[in-house]
């Protein structure tokens, strides 16, 4: 379902129920695997820059290692010619023991990780963590916070 929207110079879409994936730039094997997909309820793509501007998304970052990671988001700025996946506004990173809550992430297909723009929160157990930026590689299973504070809880079960 489609709209067209006119403005002065250029005529934008506007689509309801849309859908994108990126995927592995540097395949191993001779199938391409997903490494990142954002679903949206409406997005307009930008005639000139040809970037999307999606609204309402949930976003999963594809792990061959381990269980995906979700994004939660208001908008997310979708450049599949760059390989550029900006989410801002509400921002929630979940995995199975983890939340990350930020107001903007940016994932970089080609480098196969998502870089937080900004302070973050990030929350396991009773573990809370306050940081101005983390740094997310899924295939390494690598989580790197910079200036970090906050409280450690040892001894504790994993959910």
């Amino acid at each position: 379902q489609a709209s067209r929207a006119e403005t002065a110079d250029n005529a934008a879409t506007q689509v309801r129920g849309l859908e994108f994936f990126m995927f592995d730039p540097k395949p191993t094997r001779e199938e391409r695997g997903r490494t990142f997909s954002v679903r949206a309820e409406k997005g307009e793509r930008d005639p000139e820059s040809g970037v999307w501007t999606l609204e309402q998304t949930q976003a999963i970052v594809y792990n061959e290692t381990g269980e995906p990671m979700t994004i939660r988001a208001a908008k997310c700025f979708f450049d599949e010619e760059n390989g550029i996946a900006r989410l801002t506004g509400g921002v929630v990173v979940e995995t199975t023991d983890m939340q990350l809550d930020v107001n903007e992430i940016e994932w970089n297909n080609e480098r196969g990780e998502a870089v937080t723009n900004g302070a973050a929160t990030l929350k396991r157990g009773e573990t809370v963590l306050e940081t101005s930026r983390v740094i997310i590689n899924p295939s390494e299973e690598q989580l790197i916070c910079y200036q970090t504070h906050g409280t450690i809880a040892f001894n504790e079960e994993t959910p």
